[in-house]
C-alpha cells in the first residue's frame, strides 16, 4: 500500500487551521435555577442524577441521567435546574477556523449523549489532580462528542470545503492572518512569493469569491467581535483594525453591512449574529449594491 499524506482531501491544510481552544472549567453541583446563554459552546458531563434535574432550551427538555453528557452550542440560551443530586463537570471551549470562523454557530438547541464508561474515566482522572493528564483528557473527549454531532452543525461542510488543497489553504492562512484595510493584492503576491494573476486566480477558485473579498469579510467578522462580544466603540475598533479614520472604518462597515457601526452595535450587542447569519447578511449586500 503507497504512503498518503491525504493532500488530496486537503487534510493537512485544514487540520491546521482547526483550533479548539478552553475558555473556562467548572467542577462541583447545585446551582438552582438558571437561565445561561453564552458566546462559546459549553460540554457538560454528570457524574451522578437521578432524572430530577433537566435542561429545557424552549423546543426541548432533557431530565438527566448518570452518565449523561450535554452539549450546549454558542448563543443557545437554556433553561437549567442543577441541584446536589447532579455532580457535573463543565467546559467551556471554542471551535474554529480561519481566522475565526464558528464551526458551531447556527444550531438551534442543545445536543445530548449517555456515556458511562466515558464519565467514568473523568472521574478517574480528576481524582489524579493532574494538569497535564486533565487537559489531554478535556481536548479527548471535546472531539470525542463534536465527532458524534459533527452533522449537526452546518458550517463543517462548507468552512471544510473551504481550501481543497495545501497550497491554498496556505495562501489563504497568510491572507487571514495579514488582513487589513491597506493590504492590497500586489503587496500579498510579493509576500506569499507568488505571481499577482496566479494568487488571485487559485484563492478565487478555491474560495468561490475573490481574495480582496475575503479580506473585507475577515475584516467585519473582526469588527463584530469588537463592537458586540468585547463592547469596544467604534473608534477603538477603527485602530484595533487599523484603518487611519474612524470615519474610513465607518464608510466600509457600512458599505459591506449596510448598517453605520455605532446602529448595528445598538441593535446587536445583546444577541450578536453568528458567523452563518453574519456571511448571509454580507452576501445579501454584496448583490443589493450590484443590483
Amino acid at each position: 500500500m503507497p504512503f498518503t499524506h491525504f493532500t488530496d482531501i486537503g487534510l493537512p491544510a485544514f487540520s491546521r487551521e482547526l483550533n479548539l481552544s478552553f475558555i473556562n472549567f467548572f467542577l462541583g453541583s447545585g446551582g438552582g435555577m438558571n437561565q445561561t446563554r453564552y458566546y462559546h459552546a459549553r460540554l457538560i458531563f454528570f457524574f451522578q442524577a437521578d432524572g430530577k434535574c433537566y435542561f429545557d432550551d424552549g423546543t426541548a427538555r432533557h431530565c438527566l441521567k448518570s452518565g449523561d453528557w450535554v452539549l450546549i452550542p454558542p448563543l443557545v440560551e437554556v433553561r437549567h435546574f442543577l441541584d446536589e443530586s447532579a455532580p457535573h463537570l463543565s467546559l467551556h471551549f471554542t471551535l474554529t477556523a480561519y481566522g475565526g470562523f464558528d464551526m458551531l454557530s447556527n444550531h438551534p438547541g442543545f445536543l445530548t449523549g449517555n456515556d458511562p464508561g466515558l464519565v467514568r474515566e473523568i472521574r478517574r482522572e480528576i481524582g489524579k489532580n493532574d494538569k497535564v493528564s486533565l487537559t489531554l483528557l478535556f481536548q479527548e473527549i471535546c472531539w470525542q462528542c463534536l465527532r458524534r454531532v459533527r452533522g449537526e452543525f452546518p458550517a463543517f461542510e462548507p468552512i471544510a470545503r473551504l481550501c481543497p488543497d495545501s497550497e491554498s489553504g496556505r495562501l489563504l492562512k497568510l491572507l487571514v492572518d495579514h488582513a487589513a484595510p491597506s493590504l492590497t493584492m500586489n503587496k500579498f503576491a510579493k509576500f506569499a512569493g507568488i505571481p499577482r494573476d496566479t494568487l488571485v486566480k487559485r484563492l478565487t477558485e478555491a474560495c468561490g469569491i475573490p481574495p480582496g473579498r475575503i479580506v473585507d469579510r475577515v475584516l467585519v467578522l473582526h469588527a463584530v467581535r469588537l463592537l458586540t462580544n468585547e463592547r469596544r466603540t467604534v473608534k477603538e475598533t477603527a485602530y484595533e483594525l487599523n484603518f487611519p479614520t474612524p470615519s474610513g472604518f465607518s464608510r466600509f462597515f457600512r458599505r459591506m453591512t449596510g448598517s453605520p457601526p455605532g446602529r448595528f452595535q445598538q441593535r446587536f450587542q445583546a444577541v450578536p449574529p453568528d458567523t452563518a447569519d453574519l456571511l448571509s447578511m454580507l452576501d445579501r449586500e454584496a448583490k443589493r449594491q450590484k443590483g
